[in-house]
């Protein structure tokens, strides 16, 4: 096994191992046994996605979500659910940030 997939493997069991992921885990199958809250979530973040990858004002866009959605942001499921989610794209956004931060990468498209 390369150094670089063995590195990757303990990477992999770190991040399953935090409590991020397993607070992400409890909450997912937390979310799963109301199968409306859980479409509910699902839309939003199917919403919030799209709308964060085209070109939209995000804090009107924002706005209008917000009310759009803020009976579902009173339930502490689908808030918990959420929150945990947040955390674990925080440390993949992290993983992926550092990687590309530290190695001498270019694409096609850099502006350098």
């Amino acid at each position: 096994m390369s150094q670089v997939q063995q590195a990757i493997d303990a990477l992999v069991a770190a991040v399953k191992d935090s409590e991020e992921y397993k607070e992400y885990l409890r909450t997912k199958e937390l979310i799963s046994k109301y199968p409306l809250l859980k479409e509910q979530a699902d839309k939003f973040l199917r919403q919030n996605y799209e709308m964060q990858n085209r070109n939209a004002n995000l804090y009107e866009e924002g706005d209008r979500m917000r009310q759009e959605y803020r009976e579902m942001f009173d339930n502490q499921i689908i808030w918990d659910c959420l929150n945990a989610e947040n955390a674990l794209c925080r440390i993949l956004r992290q993983v992926n940030f550092s990687l590309l931060e530290e190695l001498d990468f270019e694409t096609a498209f850099d502006s350098n």
